[in-house]
């Protein structure tokens, strides 16, 4: 077991296009993309940068135009462990019903398994979605718990694939090392390679691996705000935080277990 990358976000200069570190980054057409700043500083690693995802408040025509994306294959993978710091500014917006920041995607092949969001619908909190599990439609959300504005949050994840034919997945999501949200008990993948959700007619075959994670920047409402991020990490175990042991990721709750 291993951590795929930890990302200081020090060398990587990020631009449209491959970048020397291997993240890739496309500014679809948005004024501004993610950018590594000095201006604000993630201190507990003694480095010098951090990376931003700037909202610069589009209005009348351009609203629509958000989709800069940043995003970074990995070894393929059914469980998977995430770490990165996150700070934000909060957002303010000219139309809240139509807007959501998220934080990040973790993908197989570039269609989306599971989101993480900063904020949803003007609303800021921590929330996970699944656009993959056959038994749930994929607008189901998990709440967390409050983001802290203006200061850096640890946040973790651990997700499982479910084992094909069974309900073994879930998904748990750590914020300043607490457990803030989790769904056990899942069936994220069909039984065979070629599965389809009977829900929604999505593929969810069960050759399904985690291989990619990805940020992006979604403004649909004039938002305006920065999120940051850094030392964003992932592995098949779990990084644990900067400067101390890895956070005690406890096991999933047991299932059909009697007590007499």
């Amino acid at each position: 077991m291993s951590i795929f990358f930890d990302e200081h976000w020090e060398t990587t200069i990020v631009r449209d296009g491959t970048n020397s570190t291997g993240w890739v980054h496309t500014s679809n057409g948005y004024p501004t993309g993610f950018a590594t700043q000095t201006a604000v500083v993630f201190p507990d690693d003694g480095e010098t940068k951090s990376m931003q995802e700037p909202y610069v408040g589009l209005t009348g025509n351009d609203v629509g135009k958000g989709g800069p994306s940043l995003f970074k294959s990995y070894t393929a993978t059914a469980h998977l462990f995430g770490r990165t710091y996150f700070r934000t500014t909060g957002m303010t917006f000219s139309d809240p019903s139509r807007d959501g920041s998220k934080i990040f995607y973790v993908e197989d092949n570039n269609n989306t398994v599971i989101y993480f969001f900063a904020e949803r619908n003007g609303v800021f909190g921590i929330d996970f979605q699944f656009t993959w599990d056959e038994n749930t439609q994929p607008t189901t959300l998990y709440p967390g718990t409050p983001i802290p504005l203006n200061q850096w949050n640890l946040l973790e994840f651990e997700i499982l694939f479910n084992t094909p034919g069974s309900s073994n997945g879930y998904c748990k999501l750590y914020q300043n090392g607490a457990l803030t949200a989790q769904t056990l008990n899942r069936a994220f993948l069909g039984p065979t390679p070629g599965s389809l959700s009977p829900v929604n007619g999505r593929a969810v075959p069960s050759t399904a691996m985690f291989r990619e994670i990805k940020f992006f920047l979604q403004d649909w409402g004039g938002s305006v705000g920065s999120h940051y991020y850094d030392r964003t990490a992932v592995g098949d175990t779990a990084p644990g935080p900067v400067g101390g042991p890895p956070t005690n990721l406890p096991p999933a709750a047991p299932t059909g277990v009697t007590i007499t």
